[in-house]
């Protein structure tokens, strides 16, 4: 490797000369090839809002089958839901000040914090569980059936059509 040079005038010589030779073919290739790129972005656009407008449109129809909460029933449920998620985080903090004030002392290291963490992991563990079973459920239910959710839904489908109405047509579709 002693031809290999270690001074910074002579790698950037190698650089500079490198861009001059390169930049003609890189310019040429990039005029070429922006057509089709730019085609290729619009195509993949135009794609992925089709796919989203016809994924949204079934989930659409999915939850019209549902009934429909009425404000209040939403108010309630919404209500009940945040209840729930609170009343397992309250139980998180009890438990982990349980594990951790009676055992705290200064200079506490890490590995002594996670060795008293182990005995609080099988409870974690079956709230977290818990919430999991309780609470997306009551998510999903309260999406599906909520007024204020759908009206959403629909703002999304009216924007993706405007989107996609305001894509003018490509020269090959002419």
């Amino acid at each position: 490797m002693r031809w290999f040079p270690h001074d910074l005038g002579t790698w950037s010589l190698i650089l500079s000369v490198a861009a001059i030779i390169l930049a003609l073919p890189l310019g040429i290739a990039g005029t070429l090839l922006a057509p089709k790129v730019q085609l290729w972005w619009f195509l993949r656009s135009v794609k992925g809002k089709a796919n989203k407008l016809i994924s949204l449109t079934a989930y659409r129809e999915e939850i019209e089958k549902e009934p429909m909460f009425s404000p209040t029933e939403t108010l309630i449920y919404e209500q009940q839901v945040r209840l729930m998620l609170a009343l397992h985080l309250l139980a998180y903090l009890l438990i982990l000040a349980h594990v951790f004030i009676p055992n705290a002392h200064s200079g506490m290291t890490f590995a002594e914090a996670w060795h008293f963490t182990i005995p609080a992991v099988p409870v974690v563990s079956i709230l977290f569980v818990s919430v999991l079973y309780f609470g997306f459920p009551g998510l999903l239910r309260l999406q599906h059936s909520s007024p204020k959710a759908r009206r959403k839904l629909e703002v999304r489908i009216d924007a993706l059509i405007r989107e996609l109405r305001k894509i003018p047509p490509t020269e090959n579709s002419k």
